[in-house]
């Protein structure tokens, strides 16, 4: 587990940046660069000091190729750009499959938070529908991705999986 999760001494700033970054993309609909850039420099000082100069330039590259990675599902709209900068930034502080765990963790949360967005659009267009009133095709939710994510790595920093 990348030596443990090799931020053992920041872990409660982890937890307020992630929780942040969550709440923000919650309540404005965006992860302000005032939660990522803070959260990416105490990564990167732990990575160094933990590791020194090699670690750090591997975190700063884990981070860039999750953004390149991840660029082609911004492109088609499937994740925000804020979800992107977050997920490379939470690259610098896990290991490569601590990271890739938690991602799939994150995606499926997102899935399941998708089927009871469906499934509650659904009764309510049935709903709708039943008063004689028409749904409005203009109608459509965003899944702020913040929560899955945080969510997945949080139960990961508390050992839940």
């Amino acid at each position: 587990r990348r030596e443990e999760i090799q931020i053992e001494n920041t872990i409660p700033v982890l937890i307020l940046f992630i929780t942040g970054a969550m709440a923000s993309d919650s309540a404005k609909g965006r992860i302000y660069n005032l939660w990522l850039v803070p959260m990416l420099a105490v990564g990167l000082f732990q990575v160094f000091i933990s590791g020194g100069v090699e670690k750090a330039i591997a975190a700063l590259a884990a981070s860039c190729f999750v953004m390149a990675f991840l660029y082609p599902m911004w492109i088609i709209g499937g994740i925000g750009a804020g979800d992107i900068k977050f997920l490379s930034v939470l690259a610098v502080f896990f290991s490569f499959s601590d990271f890739i765990y938690c991602l799939v963790i994150s995606f499926l949360i997102g899935g399941g938070f998708s089927l009871l967005v469906i499934a509650w659009s659904c009764a309510d267009k049935v709903r709708i529908c039943g008063s004689g009133r028409l749904p409005d095709s203009n109608d459509h939710i965003n899944i702020h991705m913040a929560l899955p994510i945080g969510i997945a790595f949080l139960l990961h920093i508390g050992g839940i999986f």
